[in-house]
């Protein structure tokens, strides 16, 4: 088993495009709609690897039999992305990367379902490594709509960041991820000897730390799912 990666997936548009990328992607019980699960391997469902010209170059430029794959260079141009100890995107992909991987939801988690006519915003953890190249592959499906995908590994909470595009055109978002302390929300802050304060009063954290973003982690509603019902 890999870390686990939290994850907040956002798309904005048209209302029939909306649709349609829900259609596709989520599918949410009917008896209990705080149950829901993504599929977003369907967003690129006969693609199995992103590869570099790097690999074909190492493999003296015979190409991969037997596997579907697109290239890097033909998939998307390279970016910013700071996450663990790479700087761009392109770096990170390396000279392969599978675009299949295991996600799960659980409402008795931290998971949320918002839905409304021009917007999604889903919540869901995946294995290992965020869906990344599902969703810029799929955004190209929906050239109408705009996506932001943010994640932090739960296992080292210093890895983690946000991307946002439209149409296979990505760069990192302006997101904002901060701490809070668990019970109050309020936003905590790390001096260097690796002790917690809080932002506002400068006094020593009596809580649990949890990571947030503008939305990731949403504590006023039961469940967002409720916005469309």
């Amino acid at each position: 088993m890999g870390n686990y990666i939290d994850c907040q997936l956002k798309v904005e548009g048209p209302a029939e495009a909306i649709e349609r990328f829900k259609e596709l992607t989520l599918s949410i019980n009917p008896d209990d709609k705080r149950i829901y699960s993504t599929n977003f391997k369907s967003l690129m469902p006969h693609v199995e690897m992103i590869i570099s010209n790097k690999l074909i170059e190492s493999l003296n430029n015979k190409m991969l039999e037997d596997k579907s794959y697109i290239l890097l260079e033909d998939f998307t141009a390279d970016f910013s992305f700071r996450y663990w100890d790479y700087k761009t995107f392109y770096e990170w992909i390396g000279k392969i990367r599978w675009t299949d991987i295991a996600i799960w939801n659980d409402p008795e988690f931290w998971h949320r379902l918002s839905l409304k006519e021009d917007e999604i915003i889903v919540n869901f953890t995946s294995n290992n490594t965020p869906p990344i190249l599902l969703i810029i592959g799929g955004s190209k499906l929906f050239p109408e709509l705009k996506f932001r995908l943010s994640f932090f590994d739960t296992v080292n909470e210093s890895a983690f960041n946000a991307i946002e595009g439209i149409n296979g055109v990505f760069t990192e978002s302006d997101l904002k991820l901060y701490y809070a302390e668990f019970n109050t929300d309020e936003k905590i802050l790390k001096d260097s000897n690796g002790n917690w304060t809080y932002e506002k009063s400068g006094l020593p954290l009596i809580g649990q730390v949890e990571l947030r973003t503008d939305i990731l982690f949403d504590h006023n509603e039961a469940n967002l799912i409720s916005r469309e019902y």
